[in-house]
């Protein structure tokens, strides 16, 4: 998937894991990443993953978001990534919750 200005990596998921990766045409020294809760959930953890290789992701950062809370923005600098992609790691409680993750590079 090549990168638009802002991908979902998340679309309204409801169950545990990795997103949707992305693949950059050249290195990006800048990631963030917006983290939207629906249902409101009691808490959801949402890691930020990037990867120098493509195949292989590591914690490049995270959000926690919390009720009444609905949306939480991370912002990475710790470039280069080639690949990025949002894991839902781990939430609780709410009302048919869905987590979406939305991520920006430069």
């Amino acid at each position: 998937m090549r990168i638009l200005p802002v991908f979902k990596s998340l679309d309204a998921v409801t169950v545990l894991g990795p997103g949707q990766e992305v693949q950059f045409d050249t290195p990006k020294m800048h990631v963030s990443m917006q983290v939207i809760v629906t249902g409101l959930p009691t808490w959801a953890t949402v890691r930020l993953q990037g990867s120098i290789d493509g195949q292989n992701f590591v914690t490049i950062g995270g959000t926690g978001v919390s009720a009444p809370e609905t949306t939480s923005i991370v912002a990475n600098v710790l470039g280069p990534v080639v690949a990025v992609r949002a894991n839902l790691e781990a939430w609780a409680g709410g009302t048919d919750p869905t987590v979406t993750a939305i991520i920006a590079a430069a």
